[in-house]
C-alpha cells in the first residue's frame, strides 16, 4: 500500500469485486440447473464443481468488500487531512500577507523616523548654533538707536510714561522731520552739514580754504529743545573740517578742460 497510490488500490479492489461477483453468479446459475438423469439404474453420486466453489467465492467477495471499506475509510481520512492541509495553506499565506504589510509599514515608518531624526538633528545643530552665535542686549540696543534716525515709534504701541525716556529706540516726530530722509527730501543732498557743488570742477588745495560756516538759526532752535538736542548727533570741529573739505577761492573759479554740467537730485533719484 505505500508504493501504490490509493486509486490504484480502489479500483484493483473493485476489480477484484467485479470478477469475484461474476463467478459468483455464474455459479449459482450453474448450480440451480437440474442434473441429468442416468439410464442405469443405479445413481450417479459425484459432487457438482460450481456448488463447491461458491463457498470460497463468497468468502473472498467478503474480504474484498472490508478491505474495500478500510481504503474508503483510508480515502476519507486522507481527505479530511488534505482539507485541512489546504486551510493551512490558505491560512498561512494570509499570514504571509499580513507579515509583508507589516513589514511595507515598518519600512515606511522608520523612513519617517529616519526623517524626523534627521530634521530633529537640523534643528539641534540650528539651535547650537543659534545659542553659540548670539548676539548681546547692549549690541540690539546699539543697532536700534542706529536705526532710530530713519524709524519712527510704532503707532500701536502706547508704553507709560516712565518708558518715555531720552534713551527710546525711536525718535519723535520733530527729529525725524529733521533728518537725513527729511533733508534729501528738502533738496540738500548731503544733509543738513553738506553743500552742493557744480559736478566738475576742482579744488585747490594750495590756495586760501573757506571756513565752514557755524550751525544756522534752525539749527539752533532744533537743539533748544531737549528731546531734539539729544537726538541730534554733534559733529566736532575737527570732524566737520574732514567731511567738508576746503576748497580754494582762486582755483573754485577756474573750470576744468571739460564743461560742466548741473545735476539735479531733488527729484524722484533722491527719493529712491
Amino acid at each position: 500500500m505505500a508504493n501504490t497510490s490509493l486509486r490504484n488500490l480502489l479500483l484493483a479492489n473493485i476489480a477484484l469485486q467485479t470478477d469475484l461477483t461474476e463467478h459468483l453468479f455464474s455459479s449459482l446459475a450453474h448450480a440451480s440447473l437440474p442434473q441429468p438423469q442416468s439410464r442405469s439404474t443405479r445413481p450417479v453420486s459425484r459432487a457438482r464443481p460450481d456448488l463447491e466453489a461458491i463457498p470460497s467465492l463468497y468468502d473472498n467477495l467478503v474480504e474484498a468488500t472490508k478491505q474495500q471499506a478500510e481504503l474508503l475509510e483510508h480515502a476519507r481520512r486522507h481527505q479530511k487531512r488534505w482539507r485541512q492541509l489546504q486551510r493551512k495553506r490558505k491560512q498561512a499565506q494570509e499570514l504571509e500577507d499580513k507579515v509583508d504589510k507589516i513589514l511595507i509599514e515598518l519600512n515606511q515608518t522608520g523612513t519617517e523616523l529616519e526623517e524626523l531624526v534627521a530634521d530633529g538633528q537640523h534643528v539641534i545643530s540650528n539651535i547650537e548654533f543659534a545659542e553659540k552665535a548670539t548676539f548681546s542686549t547692549d549690541d540690539l540696543i546699539a543697532y536700534a538707536q542706529n536705526l532710530a534716525t530713519t524709524t519712527s515709534r510704532p503707532a500701536s504701541l502706547d508704553p507709560p510714561a516712565p518708558l518715555l525716556s531720552a534713551e527710546m529706540l525711536y525718535p519723535v516726530e520733530s527729529v525725524m522731520q529733521s533728518g537725513k530722509l527729511a533733508a534729501l527730501a528738502r533738496g540738500e543732498v548731503m544733509g543738513i552739514l553738506g553743500d552742493t557743488e557744480i559736478i566738475g570742477t576742482v579744488a585747490d588745495q594750495s590756495g586760501p580754504t573757506v571756513p565752514h560756516p557755524g550751525p544756522t538759526e534752525g539749527q539752533h532752535a532744533l537743539a533748544a529743545e531737549p528731546a531734539i538736542s539729544q537726538a541730534i548727533p554733534v559733529l566736532p570741529p575737527t570732524l566737520a573740517q574732514s567731511i567738508v573739505p576746503s576748497v580754494s577761492v582762486s582755483e573754485a573759479a577756474q573750470p576744468v578742460a571739460h564743461a560742466p554740467f548741473k545735476l539735479d537730485l531733488s527729484d524722484s533719484e533722491d527719493d529712491d
